[in-house]
């Protein structure tokens, strides 16, 4: 393998992972928000 193709998989790699990991903290927060303001009531 050529050092490019490596290079390619880890940003691919890396691009996945940030938005996997985006949209779970996108979940967590919406769930937080929903606790926070069913307590509120």
């Amino acid at each position: 393998m050529e050092w490019y193709e490596i290079l390619l998989i880890v940003v691919v790699l890396w691009a996945v992972g940030h938005t996997y990991m985006d949209m779970q903290i996108k979940k967590q927060v919406e769930k937080l928000q929903k606790e926070f303001n069913s307590h509120k009531h």
